[in-house]
C-alpha cells in the first residue's frame, strides 16, 4: 500500500506539472489576448524623434498583433522617470518601453542618480533605430563648421551655449567629447526632449544644438537649421554634403539607438513573439516610407543581438560619463 501511495503521488505530480507546462505554452502562444491593449512607455516628451519613431512603430505593430498599442510619454530626468515606470510594471508583455541608448545606460551607471534599477532589470526585445547625433545651428549663424564653433567658444566672453535633450544624455555626452577634443568647455543647456531643445534653438535661446539626425530633418529642409557635422563614421543619406566629425578632425562617433524593452521576468515566449511582430512591422512598405520621411535609419536586432549591442554601447560611454562627472 505504501509503494502504491508513493506511486500515485508521483503520477499525480507528473500530471500537474504536465498540465502546468501546457498551460504556460498556451498562454504565451495566445499572446496578446483579444480585448487587451499594449502600452509603450516613451521616456521623453512628445514630438521628438524618439517619440515619433515609437508612434510609427506602434501603429504598424497594432496591425501585426491585432490589439491596440498606445504610446504613453513619461519624460523626466533624461529617461529615468519613464524607464523606472517600465521596470516597475508587470512583466507580462502588456507594458513595454522605448529604451534609448546610451541614455538608459547613463542612468544606472551613475551612482549619484540613485537609480532603483540596473541593466538586469530590463529585457531587450528588439532594436529599431540607430540615429547618429549631429551638431546644428540656425542658418543665420556665422558658424559653418565644428572648427568655427570651437573657435567661437574659445574667444567668446560668455562662451557658447549648446542645447541637448537632458543631462548626461547621448547628445550631452557628444558635446562633452567634442569640447574635450577641441580644448573648450561648452555651456550645456538641458531640456526634457529633443523637441524642446529644437524649439530653443529656433527661438535663439541657445547658440547651437546637439541632437539626432532624425530630429531636424524638417527644419533643415525648410532652411531654418544648418547641420555642422554628423557624429558618425559615415555620411548620412539624409544630409548629403555634410561632413562627419571624424573628417573634420574630431573623432566623435555616437548615435541614439532606440529599441523596445520589457521588464525583466517577461516570459521568453512572449519576448520572442513581440520581437518577431516588431520585425514584421518594420519590414512593411508603409512603415519604411514613414521612417524615411522622418529621417530615421532602421536597424532591427533580435533580443540576443540587441543585448550584445547594448554591451558595446555601454563600453563606449563609460569613459564619457567619467568626463561628464568631472565637468570636462
Amino acid at each position: 500500500m505504501k509503494r502504491q501511495s508513493v506511486g500515485l503521488v508521483v503520477a499525480v505530480a507528473a500530471v500537474i506539472l504536465l498540465v502546468a507546462g501546457v498551460t504556460k505554452v498556451e498562454s504565451a502562444s495566445s499572446f496578446p489576448e483579444k480585448g487587451r491593449f499594449i502600452t509603450v512607455i516613451v521616456p521623453f516628451g512628445a514630438g521628438g524623434a524618439g517619440d515619433i519613431g515609437a508612434r510609427i512603430l506602434a501603429a504598424s505593430l497594432e496591425k501585426e498583433l491585432g490589439v491596440p498599442v498606445q504610446i504613453v510619454n513619461r519624460p523626466g530626468a533624461a529617461a529615468q522617470v519613464g524607464t523606472t515606470a517600465l521596470v516597475n510594471s508587470k512583466p507580462d508583455g502588456y507594458t513595454l518601453g522605448m529604451t534609448h541608448l546610451p541614455a538608459t545606460i547613463n542612468i544606472y551607471l551613475e551612482p549619484d542618480r540613485k537609480a532603483t534599477f540596473g541593466r538586469k532589470d530590463l529585457q531587450p526585445v528588439a532594436l529599431q533605430v540607430v540615429d547618429p547625433y549631429i551638431v546644428t545651428v540656425k542658418t543665420d549663424s556665422p558658424h559653418k563648421s565644428l572648427k568655427d564653433l570651437i573657435d567661437a567658444a574659445k574667444s567668446a566672453s560668455k562662451g557658447i551655449t549648446v542645447g541637448d535633450s537632458g543631462l548626461m544624455g547621448g547628445d550631452h555626452l557628444t558635446v562633452l567629447r567634442l569640447g574635450q577634443l577641441g580644448g573648450v568647455k561648452f555651456q550645456s543647456v538641458h531640456f526634457n526632449s529633443g523637441q524642446e531643445s529644437l524649439t530653443a534653438l529656433l527661438g535663439g535661446h541657445v547658440d547651437a544644438l546637439a541632437t539626432t539626425a532624425g530630429q531636424v530633418l524638417s527644419p533643415v529642409k525648410g532652411g531654418q537649421v544648418r547641420v555642422l557635422a554628423i557624429m558618425d563614421k559615415q555620411d548620412s543619406p539624409y544630409y548629403p554634403g555634410v561632413q562627419t566629425a571624424v573628417v573634420q578632425g574630431y573623432d566623435v562617433s555616437l548615435a541614439a539607438s532606440r529599441g523596445v524593452s520589457a521588464p525583466a521576468g517577461t516570459p521568453k515566449e512572449i519576448v520572442n513573439a513581440l520581437s518577431a511582430a516588431i520585425k514584421k512591422a518594420m519590414e512593411t512598405k508603409e512603415h519604411k516610407a514613414k521612417m524615411v520621411d522622418q529621417g530615421l535609419v532602421q536597424l532591427y536586432m533580435d533580443p540576443a543581438q540587441f543585448e550584445a549591442y547594448w554591451s558595446e554601447v555601454e563600453n563606449l560611454v563609460k569613459p564619457l560619463l567619467d568626463a561628464a562627472k568631472k565637468g570636462l
